[in-house]
């Protein structure tokens, strides 16, 4: 019985770090460096970065709204570009019903999984199907042990961002244009504090649920079936999400590299 109990645990463990806490570190990354990123494109370029980058902030709100829908949740009022102060977009919906929190981590998670979608897309213009490595390429034989796993991710991510860098093409309109919206996308992709917010609340419910199920004879078989099955799909939601902190961690330098030049220059 103990040996069951020890084995569900680490099961619902494992899915539930695979399937969520990997991609709560990252959005508290990305929102981290991207904060800083946007603080200074704000201050070179003022309220014309917010319309540069207004592309990344309408497909932001795209995924709350697409979350809406998805919970039947209905939206009182869907602003997909609107600067007031900080906020450059929202969604307001009805707070109400079951499961609100369940709902509430669809929702705040949305642009995540859209977003994702939207750079594996533009990749495959851009570079083709060698843009995303493949799970079953990264781990070859028995399933990865965490270490690994995050090794694998982040390999995948650097190739990620080396392939964007090696079909480097300034003379092709097409290549620039897929650059400016992996861009956008990459910028905007990240959760804002009250986001990061709503995860949090169905985070619980969600890991609850999944450690019931494991503890469930039977059940748990499936659930041990559906998580492998998921892998490869979560493994390039976890590649793409490196590869966008790569994104930002490149442009924050960028950005600071042109502020030591401005400051040079005007000593």
């Amino acid at each position: 019985m103990l040996e069951y109990l020890d084995t569900a645990i680490v099961n619902a463990g494992r899915q539930i770090i695979g399937g969520f806490g990997i991609v709560f570190v990252f959005a508290f990354l990305m929102w981290t460096v991207s904060q800083k990123r946007r603080g200074m494109g704000a201050g070179f370029w003022g309220r014309s970065y917010y319309y540069f980058v207004a592309p990344g902030v309408m497909f932001h709100e795209l995924g709350h709204a697409l979350g809406c829908v998805l919970t039947f949740t209905k939206v009182v009022e869907f602003a997909p570009f609107r600067i007031q102060g900080e906020t450059l977009g929202y969604v307001r919906y009805v707070k109400s019903g079951r499961f609100q929190a369940v709902r509430e981590f669809i929702i705040a998670t949305g642009p995540v999984w859209l977003g994702c979608v939207a750079i594996f897309l533009l990749g495959l213009f851009l570079d083709g199907s060698d843009f995303l490595p493949l799970y079953n390429q990264v781990f070859a034989g028995e399933a990865p042990g965490f270490i690994e796993y995050i090794c694998g991710v982040c390999t995948s991510g650097i190739r990620m961002f080396t392939s964007l860098i090696s079909v480097w093409n300034w003379t092709s309109p097409a290549y620039l244009l897929l650059l400016y919206l992996i861009f956008c996308v990459t910028s905007e992709i990240t959760l804002s504090p009250p986001d990061l917010a709503g995860m949090w609340r169905g985070f619980f419910p969600i890991a609850f649920c999944i450690i019931l199920i494991n503890l469930i004879p039977g059940v748990h078989l499936l659930a041990i079936k559906l998580s492998d099955v998921l892998a490869p799909g979560m493994f390039a939601v976890h590649s793409i999400l490196c590869f966008v902190l790569f994104i930002d961690i490149a442009f924050y330098l960028f950005f600071r590299l042109i502020a030591r030049v401005i400051g040079k220059r005007r000593r």
